[in-house]
């Protein structure tokens, strides 16, 4: 499954989509590997944990512009088609920001499309485990039900939720409480802890739609309501 996943990402060539150089197999001892692109930075996981420990506020049009950013990419893997023009109709799985780079030349790029989802096969080795499988996924996700493009859509909006407000709107100090907001979609709306402008807010709620058939189903309209609001 991993080989599979790397070559289909093999066959994305974006700004924002970090580059999957190469997939082979060692020789010697038959060890499957992945060549990637190396980003010189760091991932948003640590630079928002940076931040929240430095107190340094985390500026509201940064967050903007990388859930733009992260959107333009989605758009560009979702949309890609192969040599004979058929859509591949690829899912990333696993989008959090563990797998979201910013580089040192102020670059956004998506690490891991499917093939972290292999990685989902593994079982869980512990409570933290399990809490980075479920915070960043669709509620029909966590229920188990197949992963799709719109359920994408929905991390990008809980990694955006997250940038604005400073938290995670599922996390709590019990794990099964966690679980039971990830399986519901319980998301408070982020004006109630920060001002948002309206434009913003509303690109939130049209992510955050428990349901996928009431969500946003477009990437690339996402990365336009944000840019244009940018702009």
């Amino acid at each position: 499954i991993i080989v599979e996943a790397a070559q289909r990402a093999s066959m994305l060539s974006h700004a924002n989509v970090s580059q999957v150089l190469e997939v082979g197999q060692e020789s010697e001892q038959g060890a499957v590997y992945i060549a990637m692109e190396f980003v010189n930075g760091l991932d948003l996981r640590r630079a928002i944990d940076i931040a929240r420990l430095s107190a340094t506020p985390w500026p509201q049009d940064l967050s903007i512009f990388i859930a733009a950013e992260v959107a333009n990419g989605l758009d560009y893997a979702h949309r890609r088609k192969d040599y004979d023009f058929n859509r591949l109709n690829i899912i990333h799985h696993a989008l959090s920001p563990y797998n979201v780079m910013l580089s040192a030349e102020g670059e956004v790029k998506i690490m891991d499309f499917g093939i972290a989802r292999a990685l989902h096969l593994v079982p869980s080795l512990d409570q933290h485990d399990i809490l980075r499988r479920v915070l960043y996924a669709a509620p029909e996700v966590n229920q188990g039900h197949g992963a799709s493009q719109l359920s994408d859509l929905y991390s990008l909006g809980l990694m955006l939720y997250e940038m604005l407000t400073g938290f995670h709107p599922y996390m709590d100090q019990d794990v099964d409480e966690v679980d039971r907001r990830a399986q519901l979609g319980i998301v408070p709306p982020v004006t109630n802890y920060v001002q948002v402008p309206r434009p913003v807010a509303n690109v939130l709620e049209s992510l955050l739609v428990a349901d996928p058939n009431g969500r946003v189903n477009s990437a690339g309209q996402i990365y336009e309501e944000l840019v244009g609001y940018i702009f």
